[in-house]
């Protein structure tokens, strides 16, 4: 009779140790792409340029296979702000993100979080860039004719 009991209760414990196992590899939690990002659009003379188009494409190249994009206008001093983006993904696709996105683009494959912000001003534009670990640029200079 001990020993079924004992039988019985490591039964319950391995099926309940495989459910928080799954749980946890399966449960998504969030990751910043992105962080909130506020850059000015100037001219080569450092004077704003009010109503620049600016355009924000985003995303995490381990975990996604489409990109995400928002245009907005600089306000009366050339600034737009962008809010922070962010993605929600287990342990699992953390995983099989990387190896998956190899698969699909061999050597051209890339990795981790990035973000563009291009701004125009008639025919004229400029870019810049985030990259994991590294400041945000906060201005973009147009060259203006």
């Amino acid at each position: 009779m001990i020993r079924s009991n004992n039988h019985s209760r490591l039964r319950w414990l391995s099926l309940l140790g495989l459910f928080l196992a799954g749980f946890l590899v399966l449960c998504p939690f969030s990751t910043t792409v992105v962080p909130a990002w506020q850059i000015q659009i100037v001219d080569t003379h450092g004077t704003p340029l009010r109503g620049a188009s600016v355009f924000q494409s985003w995303r995490h190249y381990s975990l996604e296979t489409n990109g995400h994009e928002e245009i907005k206008y600089a306000d009366e001093s050339g600034y737009v702000t962008f809010s922070e983006r962010s993605i929600r993904a287990g342990i699992l696709a953390r995983v099989m993100g990387p190896i998956l996105n190899v698969l699909r683009t061999g050597v051209h494959s890339s990795f981790g979080p990035r973000s563009w912000i291009i701004a125009s001003w008639g025919l004229q534009g400029g870019s810049a860039v985030y990259l994991l670990d590294r400041p945000l640029p906060k201005e973009i200079v147009i060259k203006v004719e």
